[in-house]
């Protein structure tokens, strides 16, 4: 026989201490085998954290930040069991000549939409700060507003129509008090009704290139108009740029099926919503689809040449769109093409393209021609572009040309440059276009990338190797100096972390690498001067150091800074 859980003796109580000093709050519990958990959160935070401390007394100096946390403690036996105290508040108290606090509380306040609502408060101390948070209606949670003065003002609107807010108020020292938590929302007149609908849309059959129009009547006040729209296949409404109580559109195929509906709102923001009816086309009796009577051929033709292609079709009022397929492709792509003739001059990269063509009636039936496949043929004798000699890698020294050149044999050729400076991954082209390239070499443009793409007059391409342009290092030069050195940092919880080198040299670039106190090592996607990192008690100990490489590839390494969170100074929370 066991007893079923733990019992609590003797609940933690609220503590009051001086600023500096420690608050201390205890639980005194029996049962077997028992472990206690501790959990905190400060003024103003929406969330408790786990606290490090695992005994039965919870303990912290209440610094700057700290007055009033908020404290409870879960208690665990040996069988899973667990019971969890009150949450007491540790506050630190300030001297008695020492003037703090709200002396106005803020109420709540209700005015008209669009027009502004204030919710002041008063508090007394030196160097005061204002920190509101705020909750919508439809939200869970309170999130930190932008206002940071002693008065909270905002245009209301239906998002904010019943926001609750409070305010945490802070003053130099560290002491902090946090407000009621108040309302905000629409003053509606005496009388007041919400909106209504009295008559409602009906559904609507029109011909095609017709106007379909539907219409509602609502009573309300000063009420506004919203249609939205549902396709028909589709599954997710869309806005319309309709806004009055009548609904048209010219019915063309796709928007045969439509289902339309509209949300009125009143000067107070409560809606009502219509019926969703439906638009149709009319199809007449005699109708036909669209049929292909006489189908595109296959076209081969010299390179150079256009390649034709075409179709007839019969059909009411029909319009016609080609797409078309690369060889070795799988993605057909839609040409710009819109006759019943496709035509297209060939050259290398469009030898094997095959086309097909959408015929669409005025009702929006389709059918598809079959596929012709276009290809070319070469004239006799004909060689591809080919590259004789690449080009070489170069390094001069600063202020030097450096030059790079290749040759190739082909019919007509042309050629393009294209290079990447030193840590890109962008090619952007050059200005130069013959078989040399040359540039006068400074630090910027040392590591640069080059290649060139040859094409003949049939469209046909090479491209060269890639090659490197590189500057020696300046005599004397013996690789970057670190200026500053990062240095440790200690933040509250919640905020960022940041350690910064400073240095010197030609292109440099920065990779940053860390250790947690758990051990784990990592590599940053940092790559700027600054280490940064927002602090939560996981990260508190964080060892970081950076590694800085020259465009001539010399490192130097910097010092560990080590990035901790204020807690981190008697406890890890």
């Amino acid at each position: 026989y066991r007893k079923i859980g733990p019992t609590i003796i003797a609940e933690p109580e609220d503590a009051e201490v001086a600023m500096g000093e420690t608050a201390v709050a205890v639980v005194t519990a029996e049962g077997e085998g028992l472990t206690y958990q501790w959990y905190g959160r400060d003024v103003g935070q929406p969330d408790f954290w786990k606290s490090s401390i695992c005994t039965d007394t919870y303990y912290v100096t209440l610094v700057k930040g700290k007055s009033s946390r908020q404290v409870y403690c879960v208690i665990t036996d040996a069988y899973g069991d667990s019971v969890t105290t009150r949450t007491v508040t540790l506050t630190a108290k300030a001297p008695d000549d020492y003037h703090f606090g709200i002396t106005e509380q803020p109420v709540s306040a209700y005015v008209d939409p669009g027009e502004t609502v204030y919710v002041p408060l008063q508090a007394e101390g030196e160097g005061l700060k204002y920190t509101w948070y705020i909750c919508d209606a439809d939200a869970d949670a309170f999130t930190l507003s932008s206002i940071k003065t002693a008065t909270y003002a905002t245009v209301m609107n239906d998002v904010r129509n019943g926001r609750r807010l409070y305010c945490v108020v802070s003053d130099k020292n560290g002491y902090t008090e946090q407000s009621v938590t108040v309302t905000i929302g629409y003053d509606y007149p005496e009388g007041y009704a919400a909106p209504v609908i009295t008559v409602q849309p009906e559904d609507v059959y029109v011909d095609v290139n017709e106007t379909a129009v539907t219409s509602f009547t609502a009573e309300g006040t000063e009420l506004t108009y919203q249609w939205y729209i549902l396709n028909h296949g589709e599954t997710e409404w869309i806005m319309s740029s309709l806004r009055s109580n009548t609904y048209y559109v010219t019915m063309i195929p796709s928007k045969s099926g439509r289902q339309i509906k509209c949300v009125v709102t009143d000067k107070f923001g409560a809606q009502a919503e219509t019926d969703v009816v439906t638009l149709n086309m009319i199809i007449p009796d005699d109708y036909a689809a669209p049929v292909i009577t006489v189908q595109p051929e296959n076209i081969c033709v010299e390179i150079g040449e256009t390649a034709i292609t075409s179709f007839t079709a019969e059909g009411y009022d029909l319009t016609y769109q080609w797409y078309i397929k690369e060889a070795g492709s799988d993605v057909w792509t839609m040409s710009s093409l819109k006759t019943d003739t496709y035509s297209v001059r060939m050259i290398p990269s469009k030898n094997g393209r095959q086309v097909k063509c959408v015929v669409t009636d005025k009702y929006g039936a389709q059918t598809e021609t079959d596929i012709a496949t276009l290809t070319m043929t070469a004239p006799d004798g004909y060689v591809a572009p080919t590259i004789v000699t690449q080009p070489m890698d170069v390094t001069v020294n600063e202020g030097e040309v450096a030059v790079t050149s290749f040759t190739a044999e082909g019919y007509e050729l042309t050629y393009q440059w294209y290079l990447k400076e030193f840590g890109s991954n962008v090619w952007t082209r050059s200005s130069l276009t013959d078989n040399t390239y040359h540039v006068v070499m400074i630090p910027s443009k040392s590591g640069r990338q080059v290649k060139c793409v040859i094409t003949d007059k049939y469209g046909l391409t090479v491209e060269t190797n890639v090659v490197t342009l590189n500057m020696n290092p300046p005599e004397g030069y013996t690789g970057p100096v670190i200026l500053e050195q990062p240095e440790d940092c200690t933040v509250p919880y919640g905020e960022q972390a940041t350690s910064t080198v400073v240095a010197e040299g030609y292109g440099l670039t920065y990779q940053w690498y860390g250790e947690d106190p758990s051990g784990f090592t990592f590599t940053s996607s940092l790559r700027g001067s600054m280490y940064y990192v927002k602090m939560i008690p996981e990260k508190s100990g964080r060892r970081v150091y950076c590694v800085i490489t020259d465009m001539f590839g010399f490192t130097v390494t910097t010092r560990k800074a080590t990035l901790r969170m204020e807690d981190d100074l008697n406890q890890t929370v």
